[in-house]
């Protein structure tokens, strides 16, 4: 959904509930089925994805998505994070979908850029909202970033490129 200024609109129940994400009810059959289909070998627990959505930044695409944590390590199944994750029991990923990885994977050190969560000790006590807009400004620093990093790096293989040349007494 887009407002009239083409940015993504996001519309919130409160600051831990988007209007759209996966109900409670159907993440619990989500899990359920989880449960009933999983080898054990993959574990007793795990995330669902609950809610995502595109966002474009100077014409990048990048995607938002919310999970919520799982374990069957206890009867009936948590639905909640561990302790040391956060308060909600859900948490907020940066990534980049299909269409943006070939205009990432051209980027030098390419491994964390459009990609972030808010699994750290410091976002412990975070809403969702706040989560969320901190994954949305993450992704537009990232694009931001873009052009400094390439030249960056173009500098620093330069500068690789003549100590090599410089070591073999090529000129």
């Amino acid at each position: 959904m887009r407002d009239n200024a083409g940015y993504t609109r996001i519309v919130w129940v409160d600051d831990n509930h988007l209007a759209d994400e996966m109900s409670y009810l159907d993440f619990g059959r989500k899990v359920e089925e989880i449960r009933r289909t999983r080898d054990s070998k993959y574990g007793r627990d795990g995330l669902v994805e609950v809610w995502r959505r595109t966002f474009r930044f100077k014409g990048v695409a990048y995607d938002v998505a919310v999970c919520r944590y799982f374990t069957f390590n206890s009867e009936p199944p948590e639905y909640r994070s561990p302790g040391d994750w956060n308060l909600i029991g859900k948490h907020a990923v940066l990534e980049h979908p299909p269409e943006t990885g070939k205009l990432v994977r051209s980027l030098p050190n390419h491994d964390e850029f459009l990609y972030a969560d808010t699994l750290h000790s410091h976002q412990r006590g975070w809403t969702l909202r706040q989560q969320v807009e901190e994954m949305i400004r993450q992704g537009r620093r990232d694009i931001s970033s873009a052009p400094r990093l390439i030249k960056e790096y173009e500098k620093d293989t330069k500068r690789q490129l003549r100590a090599a040349r410089r070591a073999w007494n090529i000129s």
